[in-house]
């Protein structure tokens, strides 16, 4: 290349792979999941089209989460109104959600529908407190 010689090589056809188009349904927040594979789930659709679950008839777009540690999900759990995955729990201002696995994740930030994103505590002030407080989050339906 230094000299302005270069050679180009052909792309190898072996173990080429055709990645299909992102769907709605592949969008959608699967709870039984552990909360690894939702974290990551969560990165992977943001900023957009985003990761979406329902609660409270109402779809949220998860668009930051991280893990909790394992030694601390036992704590969180004990403090759920129900250990069913996708049960939303608040514990020290902070929101998490019940995973597959018996794993939890926090959630930093969310969208409600037609909304614009909120931190958790600005979520926990302005929706948890309102009728949330005993929200458990569902698949959200995605028919046409």
């Amino acid at each position: 290349m230094i000299r302005g010689v270069h050679t180009t090589t052909p792309q190898s056809t072996d173990g080429i792979t055709y990645a299909q188009k992102i769907s709605a349904d592949s969008c959608i927040i699967h709870w039984q999941h552990s909360a690894t594979v939702i974290d990551r789930t969560v990165r992977m659709f943001a900023p957009t089209p985003g990761a979406k679950t329902q609660c409270q008839n109402t779809t949220l777009i998860l668009r930051r989460t991280q893990l909790v540690p394992h030694s601390d999900a036992p704590h969180i759990i004990d403090n759920a109104a129900s250990d069913d995955v996708g049960t939303l729990v608040v514990s020290n201002k902070r929101l998490y959600v019940l995973c597959g696995e018996h794993t939890v994740l926090e959630i930093t930030a969310l969208q409600p529908a037609g909304k614009r994103t909120l931190t958790a505590a600005d979520f926990i002030n302005a929706y948890y407190h309102r009728g949330w407080k005993h929200c458990r989050t569902a698949t959200v339906s995605t028919t046409h």
